[in-house]
């Protein structure tokens, strides 16, 4: 064999392996990567929302805070449920936190890809012992919750509970949650047998218990994503684009549904009042829709999933929100997490443009408080309407680039019944029906209407 037979042959195997590596990785399920995020790297964030929503106050978890001055007061209290938690694995030997960290070692390189950002300054020690760490802290954490313990094990006041809750839901302050349902797997904990409901029982306080059977293949990233996968809002009652109501059917039909229109603008010039609505992007304010006879209740959900919001009969039905720090904190992580992720909905982004849209002014804010629908706590009226505003230039934008809105629906309905000139001139005659001008219109108008009727019958 000579030398240029050698060389082809080396050529052949040289091909072949470049070859087979390419099969060999698209064999390989694909890693999803960038599912955690700085917000500031979020170029296209625009809230002018302060960063203190979105860094930890007490607790750090995963390697964007790891380390911090402030933070580091609950190091302790980590490393004693990681004990806590060894003890109460089934096999209770020393080789259970080996298999930690050997389940951390085969993870390293996927759970540094689930950043947003190369992890230089972390070196390979300092971020498997972060893992197991915050990993086993967590599932101690959210066991002792499950089993009322929490404030047994350690000298944890009533109020820090709500701060690692927040801390909890923070999209910078999260690892992948494959590496909790592995060392959970590891555990062999019998009891919850499912990490899922037991860190979702948590994250809502106790309002929601499991997640709905519909959304048991869906992955969660995160803590956050998780909690996110929760308050799916029911698509199939807001969503519909072909939706037109039977009134409005009947109603294009009506020849003098055009004589009430002209009569309301006809009407409102001798009131000297103003009918038409506000150019608003998606619906009316809250002022504006009492004013054309929308009424507004409450509704209690009993899961507290402030995104099921209904329109039936001329009642807009929004769920209460508390607006304090956590709350705002919360959606506004909410937001983040939706914009850096195509793939997991935008129902939060639509939400918040709807409440921006009926949001504009203290007056909406008050009318909303009056049926319970807002409730402040450490906050005014004006910075309601300011934290609505910051928010809703852009979310709006958004919703009209996003084809799976879930409120599409109620707002076609809510424009609908605003604009059906019977309900407003109801509204209106209600109004100022004490007014004499009024009275001789309608008068004159319903003699005018009847004369056209028996004209068109003889």
């Amino acid at each position: 064999m000579n030398i240029s037979d050698i060389e082809a042959e080396n050529s052949d195997i040289s091909v072949k392996t470049k070859l087979q590596h390419v099969l060999d990785c698209l064999e390989k399920p694909k890693q999803v990567h960038n599912t955690i995020n700085k917000v500031e790297t979020l170029l296209e964030i625009n809230y002018n929302t302060p960063l203190s929503y979105y860094h930890p106050k007490i607790i750090s978890i995963g390697p964007y805070h790891h380390g911090k001055n402030n933070l580091l007061s609950m190091e302790n209290t980590k490393y004693k449920y990681l004990n806590n938690l060894l003890s109460r694995c089934v096999d209770k030997d020393r080789n259970m936190l080996d298999r930690f960290v050997e389940a951390a070692c085969k993870m390293e390189e996927n759970v540094r890809d689930c950043y947003g950002e190369v992890l230089v300054n972390i070196k390979q020690d300092e971020f498997l012992e972060m893992l197991v760490l915050d990993g086993c802290f967590l599932i101690e954490f959210l066991l002792k919750f499950h089993f009322h313990e929490v404030y047994q094990s350690m000298s944890m006041a009533n109020w820090s509970i709500p701060l690692i809750r927040k801390d909890l839901l923070l999209l910078e302050n999260q690892i992948p949650f494959s590496v909790l349902e592995i060392f959970y797997s590891i555990s062999q904990i019998k009891e919850p047998s499912n990490i899922r409901d037991l860190a979702i029982e948590f994250l809502s306080n106790g309002t929601i218990t499991s997640i709905p059977e519909q959304y048991h293949e869906i992955v969660p990233y995160h803590l956050l994503h998780l909690l996110h996968i929760s308050l799916h809002p029911n698509f199939a009652s807001n969503y519909n684009h072909d939706h037109v109501s039977t009134s409005s059917l009947l109603l294009q039909q009506i020849p003098f549904t055009w004589i009430l229109s002209w009569l309301l603008k006809y009407v409102s010039g001798i009131l000297n009042t103003n009918t038409n609505l506000s150019t608003a992007k998606l619906v009316p304010t809250a002022v504006e829709l009492q004013n054309s006879g929308v009424k507004f209740k409450t509704v209690e959900q009993q899961d507290h999933n402030f995104l099921n919001i209904q329109f039936e009969n001329g009642i807009l039905k929004i769920p209460s929100l508390i607006i304090n720090f956590d709350t705002v904190s919360l959606i506004v992580n909410l937001l983040a997490f939706e914009q850096s992720r195509a793939d997991v909905g935008s129902y939060v982004t639509n939400y918040t443009a709807f409440m921006s849209s009926i949001v504009k002014t203290t007056c909406d804010v008050m009318a909303l408080q009056s049926f319970h629908i807002i409730k402040r706590q450490l906050y005014n009226d004006d910075d309601v309407v300011i934290f609505f505003s910051r928010i809703g230039d852009r979310e709006i934008r958004i919703w009209k680039e996003d084809d799976r809105n879930y409120l599409d629906g109620i707002i076609q309905k809510v424009n609908e019944f605003c604009n059906n000139p019977i309900y407003r001139f109801k509204v209106m005659v209600k109004r100022n029906f004490n007014k004499s001008k009024v009275i001789i219109t309608l008068i004159s108008t319903t003699a005018m209407l009847a004369y056209s009727a028996w004209k068109t019958i003889m």
